[in-house]
């Protein structure tokens, strides 16, 4: 026999990468310089804002978490980014309405189930918004006090719900144009 028989796992490996013949180069994404320029624009002036630094890291381990299937840390970590954005619709409505700091404080107090109703009834949250947003904050509740295991398929709506925001405040594009290409 051979010694460079393929009849171990070692020599397995070894043998499918040393005798496959190679047809093709490397498949690798490419990106215009204009859309370079953008990217790095982009980041820029999202590494100024602490806060967006912040949400950035948040949506980095959500998505880190939902790749590695830990599906109920994704959503909660997802449901952060959620919960702060329906706080800050909240901030906004109250400084806008010309109310004393004291009552501005109390107001501030309110838990998510009175401000998402508020905001819902004064059309700040649009009703397919609302039904989505009081099915996650269920779940929420489900997977903090009861202990439940959320799915992938829920922990990814989560997710996605958390990107839109994200890109909504921080003004994103939605996609870059990538072309791929063979090196």
């Amino acid at each position: 026999s051979s010694s460079w028989s393929g009849s171990t796992r070692r020599m397995e490996m070894f043998h499918s990468k040393a005798f496959r013949p190679q047809m093709f180069g490397d498949l690798r994404n490419q990106i215009s310089v204009d859309e370079m320029k953008y990217i790095i624009k982009t980041a820029e002036v999202l590494l100024e804002n602490d806060e967006h630094v912040e949400l950035l890291k948040l949506l980095l381990s959500s998505h880190t978490q939902l790749i590695n299937g830990d599906f109920s840390q994704s959503f909660i970590t997802s449901w952060t980014i959620v919960e702060r954005n329906i706080y800050d619709l909240w901030m906004q409505k109250l400084l806008s309405a010309r109310i004393s700091k004291r009552i501005r404080e109390d107001l501030d107090r309110w838990d998510l189930y009175r401000v998402l109703e508020i905001l819902h009834l004064d059309k700040i949250i649009p009703n397919d918004e609302y039904i989505e947003l009081k099915s996650l904050q269920g779940l929420r509740n489900d997977v903090i006090h009861e202990g439940h295991e959320i799915t992938h398929k829920t922990a990814t709506k989560c997710f996605e719900l958390a990107l839109e925001i994200i890109k909504k405040n921080m003004n994103l594009k939605n996609k870059i144009n990538v072309k791929q290409v063979y090196i």
